[in-house]
């Protein structure tokens, strides 16, 4: 039987919006997980899902309740299954991650290749040091897990206290491929390449170029259809990463970049 990631068109806001689309997101995994097979990965991904729902449940608003009630039944049922399966087959179920541990940690990499991109973190920031003060660039998305065609949203914060202009926001998608082989000495040698995917800048209505000033505001951006899923492949030991930079372009400077690694499905 085929499972599959699904919600009955609910809409919400605010902060349960975002505990619906992580969901949404560890849903997606779980299916396929459950798809292949994959039965202690996908009842984790299950069991955050749920995890996310029951939190998403508290602002969503009462036309909508039923709807969400449904998919929480539906995938509590499939994860208790799978419970059930788990502890005959192997006498026991898989620890449960915290939610600040990564969902990439249970999506296994093999051993064999050399990862060139972090943690599948959701906030980051940066200082730029101006001669006269220091600008703070602040992002964070709404989610690391995306399937083409879908947009990330990026929340962005510009404290800029310098008299250097930023003048627009990029953002590109980065794909990074890596073959790690033995070499004739047994030493692990890696090969990396990285291919930048659809850049694109954002002007945000004439906010910028910013001088002096304070910018909060957000950038949806597109991973295009045409962009390959990650993976890897431990009998090649080959692993393809993504991230997604998005950088202030500083008039005569460095620009500053924060990058967010995610996982394209």
């Amino acid at each position: 039987m085929i499972y599959e990631a699904s919600i009955g068109g609910l809409h919400v806001s605010g902060t349960s919006s975002s505990d619906l689309q992580d969901a949404l997101n560890y849903v997606k995994e779980a299916t396929l997980k459950d798809n292949s097979n994959e039965y202690k990965d996908a009842f984790v991904l299950y069991t955050l899902a749920l995890e996310k729902f029951v939190k998403a449940s508290k602002d969503v608003p009462q036309g909508s309740l039923q709807s969400l009630n449904v998919s929480i039944s539906k995938y509590m049922d499939r994860a208790e299954i799978i419970k059930e399966f788990l502890l005959e087959r192997d006498g026991g179920i898989p620890e449960i991650p915290t939610e600040n541990e990564h969902v990439a940690e249970i999506i296994d990499y093999p051993d064999n290749v050399d990862l060139k991109i972090g943690l599948l973190e959701k906030e980051k920031t940066s200082t730029f040091w101006g001669d006269n003060g220091f600008l703070t660039f602040y992002a964070n998305i709404d989610r690391n897990i995306v399937q083409t065609g879908e947009d990330i949203i990026f929340f962005i914060r510009l404290d800029n206290k310098t008299d250097v202009k930023v003048e627009k926001i990029k953002v590109h998608l980065e794909q990074i491929d890596t073959s790690t082989s033995i070499n004739m000495t047994s030493q692990r040698v890696s090969k990396s390449s990285v291919t930048p995917i659809n850049p694109r800048r954002f002007k945000q209505n004439g906010a910028f170029p910013l001088g002096y000033s304070v910018y909060e505001g957000e950038i949806d951006y597109n991973i295009p259809l045409e962009a390959p899923p990650s993976s890897a492949d431990n009998s090649t030991c080959f692993a393809r990463e993504h991230q997604v930079v998005i950088q202030c372009e500083l008039k005569f400077h460095n620009n500053v970049k924060l990058a967010f690694p995610i996982r394209v499905v």
